[in-house]
């Protein structure tokens, strides 16, 4: 278990039980990629279920949540379900696609655990300094801020699987746990996680965990080395989408990209991460 001082564990967030999260958030009210997310409660369920095929067309249809890097009014509730089910046994069944379009079995406490720290990486400090470049800035867009504060909850649960018995599940909770902590509630882990993240990693095949490896900072100024831009609420409920997706809404950058600047854009993160795995 992650060592930190009493009162950072304190605001490591209470989690609270998975039915809990599905009785009291209410669904119908919010949004995802292709529509309301009246449906989400069914298919977050369906996970757990004892078919494999079944919990991998869930897995497959949750895309919705997080597609193409876009945060939605519905992404945080539903990765705090995601989260709240890590416990469960029946997690360390396989599926057979992960969240990233990637073919072949893998656990789904591992999908889950690594899905978990891509969409903390989603409202990292470094997508948030390179929206702000674009003209959008993330303290504006709810859906941002809600998946921004559940981090700490999240992060309670992702840390208690850092000392796990099996090798995959353990590098995917350090690097999940990593990428939660650019909330500034949890700077207090970053230094031993730091250390964790090379002792683990070193001999991790996954070039996606091997890149946070490489690139985590200690010293508290976000996994990328970016400034930290406090986050604020907005009123706009419509969905955030990602400085890395295709999509720009049609709005024009603030400033004239550089060659590199204009990869990043068009090239989503997820799909840089599906060829480093290839």
């Amino acid at each position: 278990m992650l060592a930190a001082s009493s009162s950072e564990s304190d605001e490591a967030g209470t989690m609270p039980d998975a039915a809990t999260v599905l009785s009291d958030t209410d669904w119908p009210a919010l949004e995802h990629a292709t529509g309301l997310a009246t449906e989400l409660p069914a298919v977050l369920v369906r996970l757990l279920d004892d078919d494999a095929s079944a919990r991998t067309e869930a897995l497959r249809y949750l895309d919705r949540i997080n597609h193409g890097n876009s945060i939605y009014p519905a992404t945080a509730p539903a990765a705090v379900y995601l989260a709240t089910i890590l416990p469960d046994p029946r997690t360390v069944a396989p599926v057979t696609i992960d969240h990233r379009g990637v073919v072949g079995p893998r656990p789904l406490r591992v999908v889950l655990l690594d899905w978990l720290g891509d969409m903390a990486d989603d409202v990292g400090n470094e997508v948030a300094v390179l929206a702000l470049k674009y003209g959008d800035d993330l303290r504006d867009a709810p859906a941002v801020v809600a998946l921004g504060a559940a981090r700490p909850t999240i992060f309670r649960v992702v840390a208690s699987f850092v000392d796990d018995g099996d090798p995959a599940v353990r590098a995917a909770a350090v690097v999940a746990a990593g990428r939660l902590t650019d909330d500034p509630s949890l700077l207090g882990f970053r230094t031993e996680l730091a250390i964790r993240l090379r002792a683990v990693l070193d001999n991790d095949a996954d070039g996606d965990h091997r890149a946070v490896r490489d690139g985590y900072s200690p010293t508290g100024t976000g996994l990328y080395q970016s400034p930290r831009r406090p986050i604020r609420t907005g009123t706009d409920q419509t969905r955030s989408t990602h400085p890395r997706s295709d999509s720009r809404r049609g709005r024009q950058p603030a400033a004239r990209p550089t060659a590199n600047d204009i990869a990043l854009l068009a090239t989503p993160r997820r799909a840089l991460r599906r060829t480093r795995r290839a």
